[in-house]
Order: C-alpha cells, then structure tokens, then sequence
C-alpha cells in the first residue's frame, strides 16, 4: 500500500459555495470520493464528492496521479476514496490509499489533429523566461541542501510570468516542480518546502479562476498583437479564404469564442490541452483573420492595417505588408490616395533604419515582444541607450 495526496479546487462553484465556509469547519476527516466527471471539455475531469455534494474538482496538477489510482483499482468501480486531510479556503486535501498505481499515459490533445499553414510566432519571452527559471530551480532542488533564499526568489519570479503559459509544456513544468518539493528532503527543509509548494498550487488553482483568465484574455486580445512576433505573422501574405478554412476546423468552437467570449476562449484553449507549437499557431492563425477582416470601407481598420505595415520590423516585411494592402484594397477608391501616403512613410523609415542602427532588446538579449514585468532597452551603434 503506498498514501497519496491529491488536492481539490473550484469549492466557489459547487454545491457548497454558498456554505463554504460551514463545510470547511468540519471537513477534515470525512470521506471523500473522486469520479469521472460528464464529459466536458476536459474529459479527463474528475469531480470530489462529500455526501450527496460535489464540492470540487482534482487540481488539473493532479489529474495524472488521480487518473493512476483510479486505473490500478481492481473491479469495475470508477470512484477512488479517501479522507480530507486538510481544508484550505479555496482548496481542499485528500489523502488516500491504494494498492499500487497504473502506468502514467501520455495525455492527447484536442487539438492534436488540427493544422496550420502559415507562419506562426516564436515563443514569447515569458515562455523562455519561465522555462530558465524552471530549470534553475530544478537543478538547485537536486542539491543535498537547496538554498532556501534563491528558491523564494526564484519561485516568486517564476509564478509572475508561468500563469501566461497555458500550454502542456507549461503545465509539465509546474508538476516537474511540485514533485520535486514534495520529495522528502532534509527535515530543516520541510516547511519552506511546504510553504513553496503551497504557493506553486496556489499559482495553479488561480489559472482555471475567472479573474486570472480575464487577465490572460485582456493581454492576448490588447498586448501581444502589438509585439514583433505578431506583426510579423499578420503581413504573411495568404489567401483570406485558406486561414478562414483553418480556423473552423478548430474544435470546439474556438474561432466564434475568441471573436465573442475571450475569457471563455482562454479557458477552453486551456482545456484543450494545446501543446506550444500548437497553441502559438491557433493564436497566429486567429489574429491574422484578425487584421485581414476588416471593411474597406472603414477608416479606423484601414489606419490600423497601414500602422502595422510601416511598423513592421524589416523591410521585407514591410514590402510584404504593402502587397497584401495592394490586394486587399485595390477596389477601394480612397486606395490610391491612401497608399501613396504610406508609401512616404514607408521612404522615411527606410531612411531613418538607414541613418541609426537602433535594435530593441529584451532581458534575454534577443528582439523585444510583450515581457510580463520586463524592461525595454533600446541600444545603438555606440552602445548607448
């Protein structure tokens, strides 16, 4: 027999959340019994029942494990029991026993059959930032006796930027991290270890919260369309008809909810399970619809195609961005005016990338997009800023 602990959020939107607080009085020590949740969109959902009340759902951190137990059970019972242990405002503890635990299985993605053809964007900077913090962390929990101080920092650092990550890859690096905190170390160790892990699974509970996905949402929809990154992927010149077709094939309706419901987009995205190649390019393929839809006959979304155009990091680009404005646009009558306008632009930021060689670098010394929390420099020839 070995013990596990598995922990349970979303007590706010079960059948307690108008008495939370009078269940979590009296919750340590009651049985609590996991089942296969309706199928939803994360099939691998699985519900936490206290009496006839639902109260929550296994942390998605958990899952696997969860998933584990209950596929070593012998019989045909879809339910894995146990008793809370612990009863935290938003969370809840469970601990259980079982005989033995079942293979780990690679968890597929909704996503896994969906393709995209054009360009996709690089990784954002709070992708490789968490991904450098996760792997100083790792090696230092490898040690005999990790210090204390860097990891709280490192953690702390970590959490700022891991929750803009909503891919597999990231998920695999939060759990990489709380199997390591959770590992018995040095009994000097165990309560910064309890407390570290505790704001780890605190991070991870927030992800599937209304506000935290609210702030995904806004940065996806406000912030990252302004980056290079972006830029670069919407003056890719493609037929309108090819993408359109590539974004309702996305499941779920994912294409009329990024247009409708961007805090349910980011939560369904989520759900899916998209690895980051994946979702990188649901993401390119969207927001490029986005800046090939507009009416040419509307002022504003005209401005903003002709912005992007002489904003656009290279002159390959920017060359690129005026053939798909000269396409787009070729029926309008206001085109020719308009296009000689940005034509003049386009000439004076030739003229000025040919004056001063000016880069803009983020923290990690490559080109700038959206850095949570980062600082932009702007260096030159000479090495000033």
């Amino acid at each position: 027999m070995q013990t596990i602990h598995l922990h349970i959020n979303g007590l706010t939107h079960r059948d307690i959340a108008e008495r939370r607080e009078e269940f979590l009085a009296t919750a340590v020590g009651r049985s609590i019994v996991l089942r296969p949740a309706p199928v939803s969109v994360d099939a691998r959902a699985l519900e936490a029942y206290v009496g006839a009340d639902c109260v929550g759902v296994v942390a998605r951190v958990d899952v696997d494990l969860a998933w584990r137990a209950l596929n070593a059970g012998k019989g045909e019972s879809r339910s894995l029991r146990g008793r809370i242990v612990e009863a935290a405002p938003y969370e809840l503890t469970m601990e259980c026993e079982v005989e033995a635990l079942a293979d780990p299985q690679e968890e597929a993605s909704d996503l896994s059959e969906w393709h995209y053809e054009g360009r996709v964007m690089q990784e954002w900077s709070c992708m490789r930032k968490m991904d450098y913090l996760a792997e100083e962390m790792e090696g230092e929990l490898m040690k005999p006796e990790p210090d204390e101080t860097f990891m709280t920092e490192m953690l702390e650092a970590f959490c700022q930027v891991a929750g803009f990550d909503i891919s597999t890859e990231g998920m695999d690096r939060r759990k990489r991290l709380l199997q390591l905190l959770e590992q018995e170390g040095n009994s000097a160790q165990a309560e910064w270890r309890k407390a570290a892990a505790s704001r780890l699974r605190e991070m991870s509970r927030r992800m599937g919260g209304n506000t935290c996905m609210g702030e995904l949402a806004d940065w996806m929809r406000k912030e990252l369309p302004a980056s290079s990154e972006v830029q670069t992927v919407v003056l890719e010149p493609r037929r309108w008809e090819d993408v359109q077709t590539e974004a309702r094939q996305l499941p779920h309706d994912l294409w009329q909810l990024y247009n409708h419901d961007s805090v349910q987009f980011i939560r369904v995205l989520y759900g899916a399970k998209p690895t980051r190649k994946t979702l990188l390019g649901v993401l390119s393929c969207l927001m490029w619809l986005d800046a090939h839809t507009a009416e040419p006959t509307d002022n504003i979304s005209l401005g903003e195609l002709a912005r992007r155009v002489v904003m656009a990091p290279t002159e390959e680009l920017r060359t690129n961005g005026m053939t798909t404005l000269n396409n787009l646009l070729s029926d309008d009558p206001r085109w020719p005016a308009f296009a000689k306008e940005i034509k003049q632009e386009l000439l004076e930021r030739g003229k000025s990338d040919e004056g001063a060689s000016n880069t803009t670098f983020n923290n990690y010394g490559t080109y700038n997009d959206i850095q949570p929390g980062g600082t932009n420099i702007t260096n030159n020839q000479d090495g000033n800023n």
